[in-house]
């Protein structure tokens, strides 16, 4: 079994950056970032450090969470 850690489960009350170093020290294989956490991310860092990060680290991307107002649109939206 793999262990994936959802960012929305703690979104109010940490970042990528702290969730990536957590995820790895409790043993997570999986992460799935939420685009407006990666977003406040990049304004720090950037995607070489988060490349560099993921590929010394147990613990890897799975995908991305949080497309907001999908359900609702219309063609102009």
């Amino acid at each position: 079994m793999k262990l994936g850690f959802n960012q929305a489960t703690c979104m109010n009350n940490s970042n990528l950056y702290n969730d990536l170093l957590l995820a790895e020290k409790y043993g997570y294989d999986f992460i799935e970032i939420r685009i407006d956490m990666l977003r406040d991310y990049l304004e720090e860092y950037s995607i070489a450090d988060l490349k560099k990060f993921f590929s010394k680290s147990h613990l890897q991307p799975i995908g991305y969470n949080s497309i907001e107002n999908i359900n609702f649109c219309d063609k102009n939206s």
